[in-house]
C-alpha cells in the first residue's frame, strides 16, 4: 500500500483446503488442479501517490464458468469494491467494520493473562513421550550412557537439528541425574495425558521446554490453551484446559498451542520440583488493567477464578465462535465481559463445570457400554450407528454421533484418542478413561448449550 497507487484483488475461491463453496450452497471449483485458493491481485504504481487505493472482487463457481467470465473481462468491467484496510492486519478481503469495531473493544486473551508461551516442543516426541513413567525411566536411563551414533540409530533420531541434537540430550540427562524426581505428566493430546523427562533446559532432552511458563505448572494450579489464529479450513474451536506441563501440537498438529497459567510462584525453578505450592507464594496471571477494568464493571471485587472460569465458558460458545468467526482467524481470541454480574457469575459456574471435566476431577456414570469379550487390540477405528468398533469383533456402544463428532482444535477427540492407541491392547484402565471421555462430551454438549441459552452477546 505504501509502494503503489491502485492494488485490485480478484478472488477466484476454490480452496479444497478450506472447503469452499458457493453462497448459494452450489459447487465452487479452482481455476487450477490445485488445493489452494486462486487470486488475480494486480499492483498499479501511480509515481507521486504513497498509499494506494484497494478494490476487491471475487468470482464463484464452476471452473468453466470462472474461465468463460475471465475471458470476458477487463479491469474497467469488473464491478470493484473498494477497501479501506487498516492497521494491524491490513487486509485485503471485505469485512464487517461494525462487527470488527466491536470486537476490537474486547481484551484479547494474551491482554488478560499476560505470562503465556506457547506449549513444549519436544525436538523428539519418539524418545521424550512415553505411556508410563516406568517407560520414561528406562529410556533415559539407557540413552544417557549410549555411544551418541548407537544412540541416534538405536531410538530412529535422524539427524541432528539446529536446536535438538543427541549429545546435547545426553549431557542434559547426565547433568540432571538423571533423576526420577524429574519425570512428569504431559498432556500429549486432548485428554491424553503421558509422561516425559523434564529438566527445564532449552536445547536438552526437550529442545524447547518453556521453562518461564511451564515452571509455574505445579500441582494445584491450571492453564489455559488456545490458539493464535484459526487453521486453515478448521472453525475455531481451539481451546481447552490443564494442570499439567502441555506439548506445542496438544490440541492441533497444524498450528501452535499456547499455554496461561491461572497462577504464578514465586522463587520457582525450572525444574517444576524444588519445594511444594505450599512453601511457594503465588499471584495471580490477571493483568491488573482488566481486574481493576471488571471490578468497576461490577461494583465489586472479582476472584481469578471466576475470571478463568468465566474465559472458558465464553470460548466454548457456540454463538460466540460464529459470531466472530472471521475476526477469530486473525489473532488471539477477543473475550467480551457482560454488563451486568448476575450473568458473569452465571457463565463463570459454567466455566468451572467445564474445567473440572476436562480436568476428570470426579468419575462420572457412564452410558456407554463395552461388553463385547476379545483382544481389546485396536487394530481400527470405525463409527456405525452408534457404536465405535476397534476391531471385528469389539465396539463401544451407545455413542450419539453428536459426542462422536466432537473435536478440539482440529481433533476429533474420540476418533484421534483410539488412533493413538492403535495396535495396542486397551487395559481396564483404558477402557474406563476411554468412558470417561465419552460422557465428558456428552457433559461438554451441554454445558456449551446451557452458554448460549444465557444469550450473553446480547449484553456486551
Amino acid at each position: 500500500m505504501g509502494s503503489f497507487g491502485n492494488i485490485y484483488v480478484l478472488n477466484l475461491h476454490g480452496s479444497t483446503l478450506r472447503k469452499e463453496i458457493c453462497p448459494d450452497g452450489s459447487v465452487d471449483e479452482n481455476v487450477f488442479d490445485i488445493k489452494p485458493g486462486v487470486t488475480i491481485s494486480i499492483f498499479v504504481k501511480k509515481p507521486g501517490v504513497n498509499e494506494a487505493k484497494v478494490f476487491y472482487s471475487e468470482l464463484y463457481g464452476t471452473r468453466e464458468n470462472k474461465y468463460s467470465r475471465l475471458d470476458r473481462s477487463t479491469i474497467n468491467t469488473i464491478k470493484w469494491q473498494e477497501l479501506r484496510p487498516r492497521a494491524p492486519q491490513y487486509l485485503f478481503v471485505p469485512t464487517s467494520q461494525s462487527l470488527e469495531s466491536e470486537y476490537m473493544r474486547f481484551s484479547a486473551i494474551t491482554d488478560i493473562f499476560p505470562v503465556n508461551s506457547v506449549g513444549i516442543v519436544t525436538g523428539r516426541d519418539s524418545l521424550t513421550i512415553e505411556w508410563t513413567p516406568d517407560e520414561v525411566w528406562q529410556t533415559v536411563s539407557r540413552f544417557a550412557n549410549m555411544d551418541p551414533e548407537a544412540a541416534r540409530s538405536a531410538y530412529r533420531l535422524g539427524r541432528d537439528a539446529h536446536d535438538w541434537k543427541v549429545t546435547l540430550a545426553q549431557d542434559d540427562l547426565r547433568q540432571s541425574g538423571p533423576n526420577p524426581n524429574l519425570i512428569k505428566k504431559i498432556l500429549y493430546r486432548p485428554f491424553d495425558t503421558r509422561y516425559t523427562y523434564y529438566t527445564g533446559r532449552s536445547s536438552g532432552f526437550l529442545c524447547r521446554p518453556r521453562q518461564e511458563v511451564m515452571k509455574h505448572m505445579m500441582e494445584g494450579n491450571v492453564a489455559l490453551i488456545f490458539h493464535r489464529r484459526e487453521e486453515l479450513g478448521v472453525p475455531y474451536r481451539h481451546f481447552l484446559v490443564t494442570n499439567v506441563i502441555a506439548e506445542h501440537c496438544c490440541i492441533s498438529i497444524k498450528t501452535i498451542s499456547y499455554l496461561a497459567p491461572l497462577y504464578l510462584y514465586e522463587n520457582q525453578s525450572a525444574n517444576l520440583h524444588a519445594s511444594s505450592p505450599e512453601a511457594q507464594s503465588k499471584k495471580a496471571n490477571i493483568s491488573p488493567a482488566v481486574l481493576s477494568k471488571i471490578s468497576g464493571l461490577y461494583g465489586k471485587s472479582v476472584s481469578p477464578e471466576d475470571i478463568f472460569h468465566y474465559v472458558y465458558a465464553v470460548a466454548h460458545s457456540n454463538e460466540y465462535r460464529t459470531r466472530y468467526k472471521e475476526l477469530l482467524k486473525r489473532d488471539f481470541p477477543r473475550i467480551p465481559f457482560v454488563k451486568d454480574y448476575d450473568t458473569f457469575s452465571v457463565l463463570a459456574k459454567i466455566g468451572k463445570e467445564l474445567v473440572d471435566l476436562h480436568l476428570q476431577k470426579k468419575g462420572l456414570v457412564t452410558h456407554t457400554k463395552f461388553d463385547v469379550q476379545g483382544s481389546n487390540v485396536v487394530k481400527f477405528v470405525r463409527y456405525n450407528h452408534d457404536n465405535l468398533f476397534i476391531n471385528a469383533e469389539q465396539y463401544f456402544g451407545g455413542i450419539p454421533e453428536e459426542v462422536w463428532e466432537f473435536r478440539i482444535g482440529a481433533y476429533k477427540v474420540l476418533d484421534k484418542w483410539l488412533k493413538s492407541r492403535k495396535g495396542r491392547d486397551l487395559s481396564g484402565d483404558d477402557v474406563k478413561q476411554f468412558l470417561q471421555i465419552v460422557e465428558i462430551i456428552r457433559m461438554t454438549l451441554d454445558c456449551m448449550r446451557r452458554i448460549d441459552m444465557t444469550r450473553f452477546l446480547r449484553n456486551i
